[in-house]
């Protein structure tokens, strides 16, 4: 489908002026619509953006010239480059420096955008998301997601053999805190472009000293802001289909066909667009049977809409370009629909994996294997894609989901038979501790399929145990157990040591785990006069937060070696036997000696 929206009339502008002293200030141009970032110029895709004339400088006085061409939206900054170069190989590589605060020197965080045509051409993955800092060599660079950050946006290359292409979109404010640059509609950035052609280093525009950025020689972009709606009637064309792979056909192909919606502002309401279409190619014939689009007003909206139909006719096999051009008055916009046309498919094929659920850790790579298998004769290049959906968290994807790559992208199945790639899952040390489904798709053909993962992503975590796991001690007295705590996927901080029975001592009580590490204490068990013999089992726990682990040691407390008597009652401290005796005794005693001392008294004289 073709929309064609309401926008503002702007020309194409060559080359930007300058908008005060130094030279390179410029304003970038405002997109009304987002370019498809494919590394081709197409026509009209870049009509509203700033063109900027720059030259790189080569050893020897060697000058290469360019063009930039620099535009935004609420959302991004969408840069293109257009170089004489001769040559599309692994030599070439484009630099884009921003100095995000434009302070004129090199910031920590300063962002930076590369894509280097070596890696293009050997992984299909041209474009990287980089910063800067003041350590660096002059020409050094990080990329973000290595250091916990994420690749923020897109690029892509191509080459005709008089000129390079480059088309990249890069958000204004990702988030990526620390590593990309965090800019609004106003805001001015500074801006060094650097081109390497062959390997040979060049300079860093707008300076001339090959491989030495300048920050205070930067030029300097004012980002675009929101042009006020309903100044100048105009229209705008986008098309679905600029993936080259979206609008696939068979060869021949009867009027294969995409339905055109036209609509405009209110001041373009009356007024007539008339479209065309043409190929690059004739392979692929299009038309329109009713390119002449009135638009009614409608005032309940605004705008107006209409609707007519593209149709086409592969007759033989490739990827064709269909430029749909829209004029009214002076006014021209175009659009771009990609068709790939190829063979019907014959037979079928299967994908899957030589497993279908993996754990992962923190800050590690894990790697399986994609198995694609022709079935009923079956044959031709498969194209992978893996998509990875967070199952648990809020949205489904998350910036500290795992990164998946799978190499290579394209396997030739021949007929009946079997192709493989490899997967590999990231994960960063700060990730999502959620559950993830890592979907690969497989196309070919006219046919999708797919195949599911399921990922889990542990947290980091302890160890703990206790040796040995078994003591015996006679009663009243000790045994000591060694205690090992061991770090797990990266956990990190302070272990406490505890338990609920009344027997263990620690020393210490608590450990600190590194990353990766190991670390012991040592636990006492101490028994006394009031500890009965018998089979214990002490329980010992180790924590941090919410996370916490268990061990436990059998213990058993065995009776003395010398054997208590049973002790009888006293009265003052002597058997009752010997007690009673010897009171008895006394009183028997006591009763001679009064009757002896009665008989010795002398008889009264009357």
């Amino acid at each position: 489908m073709i929309c064609i929206l309401p926008s503002l009339s702007r020309a194409p502008i060559s080359y930007a002026a300058s908008l005060g002293t130094p030279p390179n200030k410029f304003i970038a141009g405002w997109a009304y619509s987002p370019p498809p970032i494919d590394g081709i110029l197409s026509p009209g895709e870049w009509q509203n953006s700033t063109a900027i004339d720059f030259n790189i400088t080569y050893s020897g006085n060697l000058v290469t010239p360019g063009i930039l061409y620099v535009m935004n939206d609420a959302r991004n900054l969408y840069l293109a480059v257009k170089i004489n170069d001769s040559t599309f190989n692994p030599g070439d590589n484009l630099d884009l420096f921003f100095d995000n605060n434009n302070t004129g020197v090199l910031s920590n965080g300063d962002d930076a955008l590369q894509f280097d045509v070596n890696a293009l051409l050997t992984s299909h993955i041209g474009f990287f998301d980089e910063f800067r800092l003041t350590s660096d060599l002059p020409t050094a660079r990080q990329e973000d997601r290595a250091v916990g950050g994420t690749t923020d946006g897109n690029g892509n290359a191509t080459g005709d053999g008089s000129h390079n292409y480059f088309e990249i979109s890069h958000p204004l404010s990702s988030g990526d805190t620390g590593h990309d640059f965090s800019l609004r509609p106003g805001d001015t950035v500074g801006l060094l472009v650097g081109y390497d052609d062959d390997g040979r280093i060049g300079s860093y525009w707008p300076s001339q000293s090959p491989g030495l950025p300048n920050y205070a020689e930067r030029a300097q972009v004012t980002i675009a802001t929101p042009p006020l709606s309903g100044t100048a009637p105009d229209f705008s064309l986008t098309a679905d289909g600029a993936n080259p792979e979206h609008q696939t056909v068979p060869v021949p192909l009867y009027e294969g066909f995409s339905q055109i919606s036209v609509s405009g502002s209110t001041k373009t309401a009356q007024g007539l667009v008339v479209l065309s279409a043409s190929s690059n190619s004739s392979g692929l014939i299009p038309w329109i049977p009713h390119p002449v689009v009135k638009l009614t007003c409608c005032p309940l909206y605004g705008y107006g809409e209409n609707n007519t139909m593209l149709f086409y006719n592969a007759t033989a096999i490739g990827i064709y370009n269909i430029t749909v051009t829209g004029a009214s008055g002076n006014l021209r916009h175009y659009a771009n629909l990609y068709v790939n046309a190829t063979h019907p498919t014959i037979g079928d094929f299967t994908v899957s994996a030589s497993t279908n659920r993996l754990v992962v850790h923190p800050g590690t790579n894990t790697t399986t294997t994609v198995l694609l298998a022709s079935h009923d004769n079956f044959t031709g290049n498969v194209y992978l894609s893996p998509l990875i959906i967070c199952t648990g968290c809020r949205y489904p994807s998350s910036i500290l989901s795992p990164l998946v790559f799978v190499a290579p992208e394209t396997v030739h199945l021949p007929i009946n038979g079997t192709g493989s790639s490899t997967l590999t899952i990231e994960t960063p040390v700060l990730v999502a501790h959620e559950s993830y489904i890592l979907m690969i798709r497989a196309s070919g053909g006219f046919l999708d399929r797919s195949y599911n993962i399921t990922i889990t992503v542990t947290l980091p975590d302890f160890t703990i145990s206790a040796t040995p796991a078994n003591l015996t001690i006679q009663e009243g007295g000790s045994a000591s157990a060694t205690l090992t705590l061991t770090s797990l996927y990266g956990f990190t901080g302070t272990v406490s040591l505890t338990s609920p029975s009344s027997l263990a001592f620690f020393n210490p009580g608590s450990v600190i785990l590194s990353s990766g590490g190991t670390r012991t204490s040592i636990v006492k068990i101490v028994t006394d006069s009031t500890t009965s013999p018998g089979n214990y089992t002490v329980k010992i726990t180790g924590f941090r937060g919410s996370t916490s682990h268990n061990a436990t040691i059998d213990v058993t407390v065995a009776a003395s070696s010398t054997q208590r008597t049973p002790t009888s009652p006293t009265i003052l401290g002597m058997d009752p036997p010997v007690f009673y005796g010897l009171t008895g005794a006394i009183a028997a005693a006591t009763i001679v000696g009064l009757g002896l001392a009665l008989g010795r008294r002398k008889p009264s004289s009357s």
